[in-house]
């Protein structure tokens, strides 16, 4: 096979081979398969078959990049870009390629995914191992269909734990992240001890989460209480206050009230002799008798 030199400086195979892969199409199942090319470009022709292309293989290439152009391929089910040297993905391929099933990213140079990617709702697997991955999306969770994810030797210290909830989950390996702890060292390419790991940590922190918000709960009701306390701490200082002055003012009182009290006594006794004596009077006037000074006489009927 003849050998040709590209304008970036890399030897590919034939040139014409290679541009009559990408003219021709994809084959009968939408199919385009272009390895092994030492590509650090993807041809812009690939694109003008973006109304039939539903598969592509461009993997063992030397891309750096799969840029915004990748988002016009509405129809694309399944992207294989391993072995490259990718470093970055534009958000733009996950906005339009809402089709995607299985995508292939390993063997790359990516210390990071978009969020975007969680966009594809139909995201069946995603390989992303042997990267410099730090973190994965935590949105991975969302995705409804997602069975296969490979996240082996990146450089993760942590896995969302809601990926352990993901009912359609069944395969997921993690090996060769050395700072990840959360998930013991002998469990990590086994994946249903992995997402049991997963499951057991999301309990915890939801567990501790609850436990956040009762402690902030407790410090709000404290809050409440507290300013009650000093509400009812003037109160009883007013209260204090208004003691200790009839406390000052009640012997005056009482001595004033009770002089009243004893004339008007003496005045109710004088007042009912006088009365008695009238009574008496009027009873001799008519004829009757008074048994006693002190004793209202009957009227007698006449």
């Amino acid at each position: 096979m003849r050998a040709f030199r590209f304008r970036d400086g890399i030897t590919q195979r034939g040139t014409m081979e290679v541009y009559d892969d990408v003219l021709s199409g994809p084959d009968e199942g939408g199919g385009l398969v272009l390895r092994y090319n030492g590509w650090r470009r993807v041809p812009p022709e690939v694109f003008a078959h973006a109304a039939t292309l539903t598969r592509i293989d461009l993997s063992c290439n030397a891309l750096t990049e799969l840029g915004p152009a990748f988002g016009r391929l509405g129809m694309l089910r399944e992207l294989d870009a391993s072995h490259n040297r990718l470093g970055r993905v534009d958000p733009a391929l996950f906005a339009g390629c809402l089709r995607l099933r299985r995508l292939n990213l390993s063997d790359n140079l990516l210390t990071s995914l978009p969020p975007e990617l969680c966009r594809c709702m139909a995201l069946e697997s995603l390989r992303c191992g042997n990267n410099r991955l730090n973190e994965v999306p935590d949105d991975l969770a969302t995705l409804p269909a997602l069975e296969e994810l490979i996240l082996d030797c990146n450089n993760l210290a942590e896995i969302p734990s809601p990926l352990g909830l993901v009912p359609t989950l069944r395969v997921l390996t993690c090996g060769g992240n050395t700072e990840l702890a959360s998930i013991p060292k002998q469990m990590r390419s086994h994946s249903a001890l992995v997402l049991w790991c997963l499951r057991m940590q999301n309990s915890y922190e939801e567990r501790i989460r609850s436990s956040t918000r009762t402690v902030e709960e407790l410090t709000v009701d404290l809050y409440r209480e507290s300013r009650d306390a000093r509400e009812l701490e003037g109160q009883v200082a007013l209260l204090e206050d208004e003691i200790r002055r009839l406390g000052h003012e009640r012997p005056v009182v009482y001595l004033r009230y009770k002089m009243r009290l004893v004339g008007m006594k003496d005045r109710c006794v004088m007042m009912g002799r006088q009365a008695m004596r009238s009574m008496a009077m009027v009873s001799c006037l008519r004829g009757g008798d008074v048994e006693s000074d002190n004793t209202i006489p009957l009227q007698k009927g006449g």
